[in-house]
């Protein structure tokens, strides 16, 4: 099941994504990340280990200007041990 906590799709110049893109890389560095929309928000306590998937597609429809998409996503089990293999 698949619940979404919070969702936002707006268009902004790239200079404001960059910022945006900025300082939600050091939120992450940090470990806490907190988004505000409005009325919502949502805190995220971000781990050391993460799943980094990096996805670029295109659309192409008769007709239509060729449509691009990057999607960068982060992906975590909550209370996952981080644990490597050892030696005994």
């Amino acid at each position: 099941m698949e619940n979404i906590i919070l969702k936002s799709e707006e268009k902004l110049p790239r200079s404001e994504i960059v910022n945006f893109l900025t300082d939600m890389a050091q939120k992450i560095d940090s470990g806490v990340v907190k988004l505000i929309k409005g009325e919502e928000s949502v805190e995220l306590s971000i781990p050391e280990l993460l799943t980094l998937e990096i996805k670029v597609e295109e659309r192409i429809k008769p007709n239509k200007p060729r449509k691009m998409q990057l999607e960068i996503e982060l992906e975590w089990v909550e209370g996952e041990k981080e644990e490597s293999i050892r030696l005994a």
